[in-house]
């Protein structure tokens, strides 16, 4: 076979958008479980305002299953000590503790025993 080449004229821009490497510096690490309790904070009030607005639709503006949304609105009955800790803790001490890991923790109706259970995991 020949070789065949084509050529194209191209109108190449530069991007607005400045480096990856710029926008880590810029922009802090939030731990997961932070970003996760405020987003459930945001799905009570989506859905307590809006009488139309449900957990699939809520689902769908964030790209995940309706069931993880779920999970995710469940962290709002961890009590309000723990709450408070997630959002004020130091973020590398947070940073070692996962979302599946409260599950277990938000089981538990006594708000005393979550504490506890709280306790032991952010150790």
């Amino acid at each position: 076979m020949d070789n065949i080449s084509f050529e194209f004229n191209v109108n190449l821009q530069k991007s607005p958008y400045p480096f990856r490497i710029w926008l880590k510096k810029e922009l802090p690490k939030i731990p997961s479980i932070r970003k996760y309790l405020l987003l459930a904070y945001q799905i009570k009030q989506l859905i307590e305002d809006s009488s139309d607005v449900s957990f699939k639709k809520i689902a769908n503006w964030v790209g995940v299953t309706e069931p993880r949304i779920k999970q995710i609105a469940l962290l709002l009955s961890l009590c309000p000590k723990i709450q408070e800790d997630i959002l004020l803790m130091n973020d590398e001490k947070l940073r070692h503790i996962r979302e599946y890991q409260l599950r277990t923790i938000r089981l538990e109706i006594d708000w005393k025993k979550q504490i506890t259970l709280w306790q032991n995991l952010s150790k």
